[in-house]
């Protein structure tokens, strides 16, 4: 009788790329107007985190069992508080005013200008961010058309990633 025999090394690496290639994202491109230029600057470099000091299993269960459990009566639901006068607020995150596009931006990468450039597509009218070289940045104005191109997941038609075509 004839044992079977392992898949091979083959099957692995291909069948997930193959998985990955027609479930993926689909390619587009079309024209755009540029509706907003930013600049970040690079934040801060953070260093290394230093560890919180552990507690002990026996301070975890004191802890525990001297706070009462929470009933359905007593459980607080966070709720979004208004904005104060120096504040703004950017996609996700909420800023000082004067904080905007300083390397103390909570969306600077620690070492990495940005150069973002908010584009709108002329044929549906949907609006992304696309992350734009130096070059690209100083030579457009807003209100110019642009070519873009990106990656629209197929499902959930989020733009994955973005570039202005020269």
């Amino acid at each position: 009788m004839k044992s079977a025999t392992p898949p091979s090394l083959a099957f692995f690496i291909a069948g997930p790329l193959l998985l990955a290639l027609f479930t993926g994202c689909s390619k587009e491109s079309g024209d755009a107007m540029v509706v907003e230029k930013e600049y970040i600057a690079a934040g801060e470099e953070l260093g290394t985190p230093t560890p919180a000091p552990a507690t002990s299993a026996a301070e975890q269960s004191a802890t525990a069992a001297a706070s009462p459990p929470e009933s359905a009566e007593t459980v607080e639901y966070a709720t979004a508080k208004p904005l104060a006068e120096d504040e703004i607020a950017i996609g996700n995150y909420v800023m000082k005013k004067n904080v905007r596009g300083t390397s103390k931006d909570p969306r600077a990468h620690p070492g990495l200008e940005q150069w973002r450039i908010n584009v709108q597509m002329v044929a549906g009218g949907r609006s992304f961010m696309v992350q734009a070289k130096q070059a690209q940045y100083e030579r457009l104005k807003v209100g110019d058309r642009v070519k873009v191109r990106y990656r629209k997941g197929k499902y959930t038609d989020t733009v994955w990633s973005a570039e202005i075509v020269d």
